[in-house]
C-alpha cells in the first residue's frame, strides 16, 4: 500500500467523502462503477463539506543519499479514508461519496 499523508492547507476545497457505521444506510446508497473494477456508494443530493486538508498518495521509487524518493500518484481534497489505498475498499470501511 502506498504511503499516504494528510496536511493542513487553509481554504483548500471540498471533501466529498463521508463515513457511516450504519451498514443498512450504506447498502441502500447507489452504486457507481468507476472502471477497473472500482465501485463506490454515492449519496446524491448532499453537499460536500469545506476542507482544509489534502490527501497525497505516493509510491517509493528509490533512495538518494539515504532519503526516500517518492512518485506522486494522486492528490485530492480531504483527509477521510486516507488510510484506504483502493476506492473499491471504501464500502468495506463504511465510506461513501456525496454529490449535490
Amino acid at each position: 500500500m502506498p504511503p499516504m499523508k494528510s496536511v493542513l492547507i487553509t481554504k483548500l476545497g471540498w471533501n466529498n467523502v463521508k463515513h457511516t457505521t450504519d451498514r443498512d444506510a450504506l447498502e441502500a446508497l447507489e452504486i457507481v462503477h468507476l472502471g477497473r473494477g472500482d465501485n463506490v456508494r454515492v449519496k446524491r443530493g448532499e453537499q460536500s463539506e469545506r476542507t482544509n486538508y489534502i490527501s497525497v498518495v505516493t509510491a517509493k521509487v528509490g533512495e538518494i543519499n539515504g532519503k526516500d524518493v517518492l512518485s506522486l500518484i494522486t492528490a485530492f481534497p480531504g483527509k477521510n479514508a486516507a488510510h484506504i489505498a483502493r476506492r473499491s475498499d471504501f464500502e468495506k470501511e463504511g465510506y461513501y461519496m456525496v454529490m449535490p
